[in-house]
């Protein structure tokens, strides 16, 4: 999962490559969720790259195997 904005994602699970909003997702009172920073930042340029990447594989699908 990728933060591209405030409250905005990309993750991929089994129905692929999705972009959705954080404030639109349910989670059970007994889910667990964590989130995690980088500790070092990341230059503006290679960030844009990365959240660019990201937002181009949206409606790919899941490939499990290149994911293993």
């Amino acid at each position: 999962m990728i933060c591209v904005q405030h409250g905005s994602f990309i993750d991929s699970t089994m129905d692929g490559v999705q972009a959705r909003n954080l404030q639109r997702e349910l989670f059970e009172d007994n889910e667990k969720v964590f989130h995690f920073r980088l500790k070092e930042p990341v230059a503006p340029e290679i960030l844009s790259n990365i959240i660019d990447y990201a937002r181009a594989e949206i409606g790919a699908r899941y490939s499990l195997p290149e994911a293993i």
